[in-house]
């Protein structure tokens, strides 16, 4: 039974918009305006095809069928990177598939499900995209697309899009964000840092709360006072736009060349002291010390250096969770049902 527009679109979480070209739908993380900022980025022209990729985005609904299938496509001749899916059943991962675009740039897939009723949730690739096609189920089997109880915007650079993770589902974001209960939209880009053209318009859904992390590349590439304008710029923007809504500023973790001379000066911790006293002129703004989040050990780093590995990650995670639930049951009544 093919889905029609309507199902498919309800049962995408983590978009702005949606692009069909030919039958196959390219799903969007960000609007036309915040995907033009890209367009001629002053430090990395490439950023824009990161805006392509589906970081966070995943199908969820509530199925009998015992399978799900569709056609896909790498969508451009350069997009090679192998897109990798996570196939979850009732909250418990149950397959991973991987597709060599190398390869096979187009075909079909089928992913085999159990039987009975369950939430199946299936995260796209935050490195890759897809378009995909002739979305099924089984013939009379149920279906009904399934939300979250809250929403979450993010920003932030390559931790926030992925990093090391393995498959989508294990980098931080989609993690936190699953502990939370909440569907995510993922405004992060590899490599990006504190970039106010990116914020230039607000969500159609309005978020529960936003958090933001970057600084690493900032502290790499960007002197003192151009960092302190990015920073402000990006916090009085979101402010402007949700001032009501809390904001969480997660500065950037550990990382083994934290000692390395920069344009923002040595050690990489100055640039958490520096974000915070930004932060003081945002009352809805709370400063998340990234430093301690992750143990300052290579073991956990999937490069050795920088972007944490799936245990580092799921620490990571769940650490950003202790340290922001008590704030969400403050301001905005967040309850566990």
């Amino acid at each position: 039974m093919l889905l029609n527009d309507q199902q498919v679109r309800a049962m995408t979480k983590g978009i702005a918009r949606i692009d069909v070209k030919n039958g196959y739908y390219h799903f969007l993380r960000f609007t036309e305006a915040e995907q033009a900022s890209y367009v001629n980025h002053p430090r990395k022209p490439s950023f824009y095809n990161a805006t392509l990729q589906s970081a966070s985005v995943r199908w969820a609904l509530r199925t009998d069928s015992e399978f799900l299938e569709f056609d896909f496509s790498n969508g451009a001749e350069n997009n090679l990177s192998t897109p990798v899916f996570d196939v979850y059943e009732n909250g418990a991962l149950c397959r991973t598939v991987k597709i060599e675009l190398q390869y096979v740039r187009s075909g079909h897939l089928y992913i085999p499900l159990s039987k009975g009723e369950k939430l199946v949730e299936i995260y796209f690739p935050y490195s890759a995209y897809v378009m995909v096609a002739n979305v099924a189920i089984a013939d009379g089997a149920s279906f009904e697309a399934a939300s979250r109880k809250y929403k979450m915007l993010t920003y932030g650079d390559s931790l926030t899009h992925g990093g090391a993770a393995s498959t989508p589902s294990f980098s931080y974001a989609p993690r936190l964000a699953a502990m939370l209960n909440a569907d995510i939209i993922n405004k992060a880009v590899a490599g990006e840092h504190f970039y106010p053209p990116v914020v230039c318009e607000k969500t159609a859904e309005e978020p529960d709360w936003i958090t933001v992390a970057y600084g690493t590349n900032d502290w790499k590439h960007c002197t003192k006072e151009e960092f302190d304008e990015n920073c402000t710029s990006v916090l009085q923007k979101l402010t402007d736009f949700y001032p009501d809504k809390p904001i969480f500023v997660i500065t950037p973790s550990w990382r083994s060349d934290y000692n390395v001379e920069t344009p923002f000066g040595a050690p990489a911790t100055e640039i958490y002291a520096q974000i915070l006293k930004n932060a003081e002129h945002f009352p809805n703004v709370t400063v998340i010390r990234g430093w301690d989040l992750i143990p300052h050990n290579t073991d956990f780093f999937g490069d050795n250096r920088l972007h944490p590995n799936n245990l580092g990650f799921d620490i990571y995670a769940a650490n950003i969770y202790r340290k922001i639930i008590p704030h969400l049951i403050k301001k905005i009544g967040y309850s566990f049902d």
